[in-house]
């Protein structure tokens, strides 16, 4: 249980996620192919930040976890109890990018467990371009 580096839709079923190629739980989701994505209510912004330190943890009791654990509605996975939606994912790809390995997923459950504002973190980087209206991309002209 971790917070995920980068995540979100890439069409239809299809969802990607990255991690630092650093993280312990690399190997394992390469091996079971399956991962729960839980939202994180924004109330819950400082357990968020303490689940940080468990992207190099080779191994987790969950008896050290904080907070509720339930589980998934179909792998029956671990997850918080406090989720406001749960993405059951099956990993159909990996690529490695850089500092980064791509998961390429296909969303296998996506329910919405209760209503809330969902924590989310973005980059200094996108948010100064974000708040300046800078586009990512720069136009292009046509003739």
């Amino acid at each position: 249980i971790f917070p995920m580096d980068l995540i979100g839709p890439i069409g239809g079923q299809h969802f990607s996620m990255a991690l630092h190629t650093t993280s312990a739980a690399i190997p394992l989701i390469e091996r079971s192919r399956r991962v729960a994505l839980s939202s994180v209510p924004a109330e819950q912004i400082s357990i968020a930040y303490e689940l940080g330190k468990n992207h190099n943890k080779a191994d987790l009791h969950w008896s050290q976890i904080p907070f509720e654990l339930t589980t998934s509605p179909v792998f029956g996975l671990p997850i918080p109890k406090f989720a406001l939606v749960v993405r059951e994912l099956d990993v159909e790809g990996v690529r490695a990018l850089g500092s980064h390995k791509l998961f390429i997923c296909r969303t296998r459950a996506n329910q919405i467990r209760s209503q809330g504002l969902q924590l989310s973190f973005v980059h200094g980087f996108y948010e100064a371009r974000r708040q300046n209206s800078v586009p990512l991309i720069p136009a292009t002209r046509t003739a």
